[in-house]
């Protein structure tokens, strides 16, 4: 910000002027409507991906799951084995 000496009196309209100006400037910067509908588009891409991905852990370790269970049960029934399962 430019310093103002002390023998200059600043007018109304001086005033009107840098405030109009710092507006202009913060307008300048803010995000458009546009700006903003892109930026909830490419969080719905998010989103919708990682609901993805998620859905694809769970089925995996709902897999594992099952199949850790035959492991189990096969041991379980096989003592000679000793292999213990908390």
């Amino acid at each position: 910000m430019k310093k103002i000496s002390e023998n200059k009196k600043i007018t109304i309209d001086d005033l009107a002027l840098m405030v109009a100006k710092g507006f202009d400037s913060v307008t300048t910067n803010m995000a458009t409507k546009d700006d903003l509908k892109e930026v909830n588009k490419k969080l719905d891409d998010i989103d919708y991906r990682l609901g993805k991905i998620e859905s694809n852990h769970e089925r995996r370790i709902d897999l594992l799951e099952d199949r850790m269970q035959v492991v189990k049960t096969y041991f379980e029934k096989n003592p000679k084995l000793k292999v213990k399962f908390s």
